[in-house]
This record gives C-alpha cells, sequence and structure tokens, in this order.
C-alpha cells in the first residue's frame, strides 16, 4: 500500500457524532480521511504531532458575510481557517454582492458599505460565482442571493 499523504498523531479526535473523544491517528490520501487509529508504523510523507490538541471537522459558519472575502487569494492564515471554519454561508441579510446593475450611486447606503467601491461589481450571480471559482478560495462557499440586493435593481 502506498503511504499516505498525511498522518495526523496522537490528538483527541471529537467526530461531531456526540460520541465521546478518541486518542488516535488520522490518515489522510488525496485530501481525504482514510484510515483511523493507531498508525505509527504506517509509513506516510507528513506526520503531525497533534498530542494534546483536539482533531476535528471544519465548523461551518451559517451566517457569514464573507461574500467579498471569498474574493481575496487564499493564505495560510486564512481569518476563517484560523477560527477552525472550513464552509462558509454568504449572502446573508439579503445582502449579496450580485447580480448588482445599477449605479453605485443608486445603491441603497446600507449595500453601499457591504459591497464597497471597488472594480469587482458583477450584473450576474454566476460572474460572481466564476470569479469565486477563479480564485480558489480558502473555504468551502454556499451562497444565497441577497433579497436586498434584488429588490436594489428595481
Amino acid at each position: 500500500m502506498p503511504p499516505l499523504d498525511l498522518v495526523i498523531e496522537g490528538g483527541d479526535v471529537i467526530d461531531g457524532s456526540a460520541a465521546p473523544r478518541v486518542r488516535q491517528d488520522v490518515g489522510v490520501r488525496g485530501g481525504v480521511i482514510e484510515r483511523l487509529g493507531d498508525l505509527r508504523a504506517v509509513p506516510a510523507h507528513r506526520r503531525i504531532d497533534a498530542r494534546g490538541r483536539i482533531v476535528a471537522p471544519g465548523f461551518i459558519d451559517a451566517h457569514a458575510h464573507d461574500d467579498r472575502l471569498l474574493l481575496e487569494p487564499p493564505a495560510d492564515r486564512h481569518p476563517k481557517l484560523m477560527q477552525g471554519v472550513t464552509t462558509v454561508v454568504a449572502g446573508n441579510c439579503g445582502w449579496s454582492l450580485a447580480p448588482l446593475r445599477i449605479p453605485f450611486e443608486r445603491v441603497p447606503p446600507p449595500l453601499r458599505e457591504f459591497i464597497g467601491r471597488d472594480d469587482r461589481r458583477f450584473a450576474r450571480f454566476g460572474d460572481y460565482l466564476a470569479a469565486v471559482r477563479g480564485i480558489g478560495p480558502a473555504t468551502n462557499a454556499a451562497f444565497l442571493v441577497g433579497h436586498t440586493t434584488l429588490r436594489a435593481q428595481h
């Protein structure tokens, strides 16, 4: 069997199922958890010592205002990842960056503050999604189309 890409060693695994935490190793291949248990003898390209730490699935931020943050290049110290958040839901409170086709001056003031005054304006929601995909954001994302953004068009 080929080596695992990564083994996270000796952490307290909390799997989100409400089961008690278990001290064990986590083996990853191709971005997918492949093995759990004592993996000391299993070859791996990289090992991380997690003793004294919690190993858990990423958290979901179901009410994020990260529409613009998703357009920033990912980095090792991305603010959401530093909090353990791996998935965000953007487009909350009725505001989204797209679709927005009206001149900036006609945008309602609260929405104007949210969208900012830069060149990243999107007439179609699909254009916004394509821009996010092109960046390759640091987190997974689900999107809502803001009802205030839609009303501002009319």
